[in-house]
């Protein structure tokens, strides 16, 4: 499957995500918020200094973040293969607590990076899409609202500079392309809310997939 760029090609592949995922027996829809306004996205991250991307403003027009029973996060919540998504408000949210407010303390010498570099896994300028636990999957919005978005997959607890080397995939729609064609090949599997996923099957998924951590 061709992975092309953009919202339209974004708003196609969720529809084909969503396809995917209701074929499992995943409750997409009564688990999923509706998705916001363009207007409400652009206005939101403008006010925390970001740019709405065409193709995260897809995303968030597509969905909303998912319901969590008594404010927790269940299985069921795990919409995404192995993916819990965050509405717009929980990543700005986050976005802001570890980017604005989190201050590295003075030492002897000093740090002279600037402090948004320590954002704990976040970043300057990239936006959380996703609520797990462990890493979250983050979005580049910094940089014009046409341009084909960076991702990258970030594990929480650590300084940004970590991040700095690693890959990162081009797109969002290369992300929703390997979690429709892991699906297809097996590498996925719904044991049902109650269970959630099953731990994925590394040998189907690509190399370049693996390599970026974005499981």
């Amino acid at each position: 499957m061709a992975r092309p760029g953009g919202p339209t090609a974004l708003a196609d592949l969720l529809s084909q995500l969503e396809a995917r995922l209701f074929s499992l027996g995943v409750q997409v829809r009564p688990t999923l918020h509706r998705g916001s306004s363009r207007d409400v996205i652009v206005s939101k991250l403008a006010d925390v200094g970001l740019v709405a991307n065409d193709e995260v403003v897809t995303w968030f027009e597509w969905q909303d973040g998912s319901v969590e029973e008594d404010g927790r996060r269940s299985s069921a919540s795990y919409v995404l293969p192995r993916r819990c998504p965050a509405s717009l408000d929980s990543a700005i949210l986050e976005y802001k607590s570890f980017v604005f407010d989190y201050l590295v303390p003075s030492e002897p010498g000093g740090v002279t990076a600037d402090p948004r570099s320590f954002s704990m896994g976040v970043g300057y300028g990239w936006l959380p899409l996703t609520t797990d636990l462990e890493a979250r999957l983050n979005v580049y919005c910094r940089g014009k609202a046409e341009d084909t978005p960076l991702v990258r997959n970030a594990e929480f607890g650590y300084a940004d500079q970590f991040y700095k080397n690693k890959l990162q995939a081009v797109s969002l729609c290369t992300i929703v392309t390997w979690w429709i064609e892991g699906i297809d090949a097996g590498a996925y599997t719904w044991d049902g809310p109650e269970a959630g996923w099953a731990q994925p099957d590394l040998a189907r998924i690509p190399a370049l997939q693996l390599e970026m951590e974005m499981l």
